[in-house]
């Protein structure tokens, strides 16, 4: 592992980006907990759709370390997606694919980065298994001072922030 001084969440993670030589990259924030096997799904949904630039699914919610709801997410679809984010920061992405996470977006990351990723004319896969989204990880619920609380608060500024970035017409920003 590398360490860097706290500069952001989106220095961090180009910084950590910069080291990474495999061909897949994920952005596990530091309270997620990987369910046993979720490497290796990712690779499992990689190699069953190759042409595919990232997977994802649902994931779990914890509250004091323990299981409170899960998050499904929702098949992917870009006009969806740039109405409002469903995809977390957290899953894995071809490296050749991956940019950059822009530090002047102050919270909404994910989305933002997910933008970047789709807007390029990528597709991501929606894992399910069973006719249910595949979980892979947990992840505490938003806790105050986050970034989700800051998105939260400033919701409407950072969606309008994110879709004028990506030049997302007006009647799509509704």
């Amino acid at each position: 592992y590398v360490e860097k001084p706290w500069s952001g969440v989106c220095h961090t993670r180009n910084y950590g980006k910069s080291f990474a030589r495999g061909d897949f990259i994920a952005f596990p924030s530091t309270d997620f907990k990987l369910m046993p096997g979720c490497i290796r799904k990712w690779l499992m949904w990689f190699q069953d759709f190759p042409q595919k630039a990232f997977v994802y699914g649902g994931y779990r919610l914890m509250k004091d370390g323990r299981p409170a709801f899960d998050f499904p997410s929702q098949p992917f679809d870009v006009p969806q997606l740039k109405t409002f984010n469903y995809i977390d920061g957290g899953f894995p992405i071809k490296r050749e694919l991956c940019p950059d996470w822009d530090p002047d977006i102050e919270s909404l990351n994910d989305w933002d980065f997910w933008l970047q990723v789709v807007l390029k004319g990528h597709i991501g896969h929606y894992m399910m298994w069973d006719g249910k989204p595949e979980i892979t990880y947990m992840a505490e619920v938003p806790r105050a001072g986050g970034l989700s609380e800051n998105s939260q608060t400033h919701w409407i500024e950072r969606m309008e922030q994110i879709k004028c970035k990506h030049g997302i017409p007006i009647h799509e920003r509704v």
